[in-house]
């Protein structure tokens, strides 16, 4: 039997500043509710239950068909959340699981722990989440009898000069036996806040005679959030979970500290990240590329053994081989080939581009198909905007576009073609042609020898 899984999402955030529900900021490419969210998974048959303020609509989306919700009519302390979800939990869960939303780094193992320590002997035990560390972050202190055994969890608030010197923490992560918890949550006593604290259930269940287990939890899978400063602690922790990952299943990060990589990138084995590069979105690297250094990358695709370098590339789908920039910006839209040598300061945008393609620096590539083993000169560019739409330019196989070139869509430059340097191309140009002036004329067949520029390195392989 699966756990019920109830997720406190309902503080107000005030800390944090914000007009965005504080479960809802983002850790390297996820909401923390979407990292608490996929730890809770492996435990659950049924959707776990979120519980909300009245106004948070944008975190009710945002659970979407991944939890159910229920709301928090006034902030009246997390006791008082868990009561308003027992109308969502299954009358057959003998487990609820009860954690907070702004804990990204949690990790079902400890979840998997503290059920399996709840359900051990009689099953009438409850488990909850501690950590021993000098830093308190808020959270209430475990306080022990002489043998050992817990007693209570005291909120730091309501602690003594004493009781602040303890080192050991409730985290916030429990495992209740269901009917226990639901019967007894309406006996929280109502604090001089108002509030109903849900950590009164463990001094609660010593009482009632259950067994009571601390259960030691990692200090780093147990921060949680409450202003700018503690998100970011989360997020560089969980950066260094995400890198280690990718350096553990062959991928070279040459300075991890300085590497910037969301939780669903893809990298192939063999392939080096070089410092200051940020990998976003559901970003594929193949196997045996180079990216970086300073190089974006978002939502986007690259083929096997490609090099990009000091460059942006958004939405794109790069082939195998290819070596871009520095300097360069690939737009959404755009599809390459394989063996694509992109210069300096290029730009990419919307545009599909065959195989074995040579483009200068300073050239600009929109709204256009360019066939295979085309050459675009430095400078080239295609004017795409008329001043109220765009419109296509079409570049045929083996077409070579000499230094700035202009081409005004809607144009066509047939197979083989040939432009001179600084033409301005207004009209459709005929294949195995010559064209050059402004604007651009047909002169004369073009002739044989060299037709494709090869691609310069500035720096010696690797």
């Amino acid at each position: 039997m699966s756990p019920a899984v109830v997720i406190l999402a309902a503080g107000a955030g005030t800390r944090m500043q914000s007009r965005l529900a504080k479960s809802l900021h983002p850790v390297c490419g996820r909401t923390m509710l979407a990292w608490v969210l996929a730890a809770a998974k492996p435990l659950c048959e049924r959707s776990p239950i979120v519980v909300t303020t009245p106004d948070a609509d944008d975190l009710r989306a945002a659970c979407g068909a991944a939890a159910d919700t229920c709301v928090q009519p006034a902030a009246l302390g997390t006791g008082d959340a868990v009561r308003h979800a027992r109308a969502l939990v299954p009358t057959d869960a003998d487990t609820t699981l009860v954690l907070c939303g702004d804990m990204p780094l949690i990790r079902s193992s400890l979840l998997r722990r503290l059920v399996d320590r709840q359900r051990s002997g009689s099953g009438r035990g409850l488990a909850f989440a501690s950590v021993d560390r000098a830093e308190s972050q808020g959270f209430g202190r475990i306080l022990r009898d002489a043998a050992g055994a817990v007693q209570e969890v005291v909120e730091e608030r309501d602690c003594t000069p004493a009781q602040l010197e303890v080192t050991e923490l409730n985290a916030g992560v429990y495992a209740f036996p269901t009917q226990w918890l639901f019967a007894r949550a309406d006996d929280l006593p109502v604090q001089a806040n108002g509030e109903r604290y849900l950590t009164d259930l463990v001094g609660t269940a010593v009482r009632d005679g259950l067994s009571v287990q601390a259960v030691s939890a990692d200090p780093d899978d147990v921060w949680g959030v409450n202003d700018r400063v503690q998100l970011a602690r989360v997020a560089h922790l969980m950066r260094q979970r995400i890198n280690r990952g990718h350096m553990h299943r062959g991928v070279t990060l040459v300075d991890p500290d300085h590497t910037y990589i969301d939780a669903d990138v893809r990298i192939g084995r063999d392939t080096m990240i070089l410092p200051g590069t940020l990998l976003t979105g559901n970003t594929d690297i193949g196997e045996g590329c180079t990216i970086g250094p300073h190089t974006e990358m978002d939502h986007t695709r690259v083929g096997e053994g490609s090099e990009v370098r000091h460059s942006v590339v958004e939405g794109a789908d790069i082939g195998r081989e290819c070596m871009i920039g520095p300097f360069a910006r690939i737009r959404r839209g755009t599809r390459t080939g394989s063996h694509l040598h992109m210069g300096s300061f290029g730009e990419i945008k919307n545009s599909s581009l065959g195989s074995d393609i040579h483009m200068g620096h300073f050239s600009y590539v929109g709204d256009s198909d360019v066939g295979d083993g085309v050459n675009v000169g430095a400078g080239t560019i295609t004017c795409n905007f008329d001043g109220q739409a765009k419109h296509r330019t079409v570049i045929e196989d083996g077409v070579f576009l000499g230094s700035g070139t202009t081409l005004v869509a809607p144009v066509r430059v047939s197979r083989g073609a040939m432009t001179g340097a600084g033409s301005v191309v207004t009209r459709d140009l005929p294949a195995e042609t010559l064209a050059y002036g402004v604007p651009a004329k047909p002169r004369r067949p073009v002739g044989g020898g060299p037709r494709r520029q090869e691609p310069d390195r500035e720096d010696p392989p690797s």
